[in-house]
Order: structure tokens, then C-alpha cells, then sequence
């Protein structure tokens, strides 16, 4: 019974937050485009280096399965897991070593964002998320007095097997001037959402006959063949769908489109 209550504090408490948390995809209202004079731009690092998935243990996604003990359990196969995929992905962080997504995302988002007319973006820079504990820390880095705030923050990483590259790309444009935040719905006014959200996502498989539906080590070693010429490459195609995505998205801004 007392895991029970347990974990119906658990999922109340994730409902509540919730209710409270922005949408995953927000349009831009219909008025905001000729409101917007002026944009700054920054990318947030979120990351240092290529993120590994790993297989969710059902005990920890199940907790009612075992309660409390289930979960610590769940916990300690994740943990192993973790430490394994660590060690197989090392040749592939190595091989990137001096490749710098950020940097390259960061030269080829400038010229999109400069071609998105109602936008009227400004410098595209990058700062690392460690920087920032809370949203609203991100919020002071418009140091240009625009009307917006435009956010970007990348992810990527291998799936468990690492036979795919998933890269996703979040977009959120914050309004900053005092006139943008005047012409919020009064029931936005304090909440600090952003004016227009969207998401990009795209899986790049490993393209090599050799590879392996399950065996995490054998793809690791097709990755950084010809010095990461695969992983390279799948990041740089990657990156450029991406940007396509979002340009696409931003050239119609009313509009939600559904996250694939």
C-alpha cells in the first residue's frame, strides 16, 4: 500500500507539472509576424560529445511491477548499461573529437534564419547550457534589445544497438521586447512561454551490408571506419535535413506541424 501511495504522488506530481509546462508545439499567432522588427539568436550546447542511448529497463519503466525495490533494481541494470555503452561508443567520441556540431549548425542556421523575412535576424551565437540553471537565466542572454529571443538547442546520439543516429533540433522563439510581451494573451502575460515552438527530428541509419540489428560493439566499428567517415557523414547530412525542416516551418509559422 505505501508503494502505491508512492507512486500515485509520483504521477500526480508529473500531471501538476504538466498542466503548467508549455505545449511540445506552438504556432505563432497570425499578428506576431509584422510585430517582430528585430531577432538575436543563440544555439545552447546541451552536450560535449555524442550521446548513447540505452535499452530502458521495464522494471524502472514498470514500478508497479515490484514497487520500490523493482525501481532500485531497474536503476542499477540502467547504470550498467550505461557504463557499457560508454565504453563502446569511446572510439566514436574519439574520431569527433575535432568535429564541432554546434559550430557547423551554427554556420549553416545564420544564412536560413537571415532568409525568414519575418523574422529579421540578427548574429547567430553559441553558449553552453551549463551556463543557465533555469529558462528564464537564457531569457537575459538578449543583450541586443530585440523584439525576440530566437533558442535553439540540439540533441544527438545512437540508439541502444547504435544502428542509428538521432538528431533533433528544438526551436523556440521567446518574445523580449516590452512590446512583444505587451501583446501576449493575458493569460501568458507571467507564464514565460514561448511564442512559437517547434521540433525537428530526424534517424540516420548506419549504412553498411555488415551491420547489426543488436551487436552495439560490431556497428561501433563500422562508425569509425575510414577515420568516422560514416559517423561524419551521418551528421552532416543530418544537420542539413534538419535545417531544411526548419525552414520549412518557419516560412509557415501559423501552422503546427506534427513531430516525425
Amino acid at each position: 500500500m505505501k508503494n502505491l501511495k508512492c507512486c500515485c504522488t509520483v504521477i500526480l506530481m508529473a500531471l501538476l507539472a504538466g498542466c503548467s509546462a508549455p505545449p511540445q508545439q506552438i504556432a505563432l499567432a497570425p499578428t506576431a509576424r509584422t510585430q517582430i522588427k528585430s531577432a538575436s539568436c543563440v544555439i545552447i550546447k546541451t552536450q560535449n560529445e555524442l550521446n548513447a542511448n540505452i535499452e530502458k529497463s521495464f522494471l524502472k519503466e514498470n514500478p508497479m511491477t515490484l514497487g520500490l525495490l523493482g525501481v532500485m533494481i531497474g536503476n542499477g541494470i540502467e547504470g550498467d548499461r550505461e557504463i557499457e555503452a560508454n565504453k563502446t561508443i569511446s572510439p566514436i567520441r574519439s574520431v569527433l573529437a575535432d568535429y564541432n556540431v554546434e559550430s557547423k549548425l551554427s554556420g549553416n542556421l545564420h544564412p536560413i534564419l537571415k532568409k525568414v523575412v519575418w523574422l529579421n535576424a540578427k548574429q547567430v551565437n553559441i553558449k553552453e547550457a551549463f551556463d543557465f540553471k533555469t529558462e528564464q537565466a537564457i531569457l537575459k542572454l538578449n543583450d541586443h534589445n530585440t523584439d525576440v529571443l530566437v533558442v535553439i538547442k540540439p540533441s544527438y546520439a545512437l540508439t541502444p544497438a547504435f544502428k542509428d543516429l538521432v538528431m533533433t533540433i528544438d526551436l523556440d522563439i521567446y518574445p523580449h521586447s516590452e512590446q512583444m510581451k505587451a501583446s501576449l494573451p493575458n493569460d501568458q502575460k507571467d507564464k514565460n512561454w514561448p511564442i512559437y515552438r517547434t521540433k525537428v527530428k530526424h534517424t540516420w541509419t548506419l549504412n553498411n551490408e555488415a551491420v547489426s540489428e543488436s551487436d552495439a560493439e560490431k556497428n561501433a566499428t563500422l562508425w569509425v571506419e575510414n577515420h568516422g567517415e560514416q559517423i561524419k557523414a551521418a551528421l552532416n547530412e543530418t544537420t542539413g535535413i534538419l535545417l531544411k525542416k526548419i525552414e520549412e516551418q518557419l516560412n509557415d509559422p501559423e501552422a503546427v506541424v506534427k513531430i516525425t
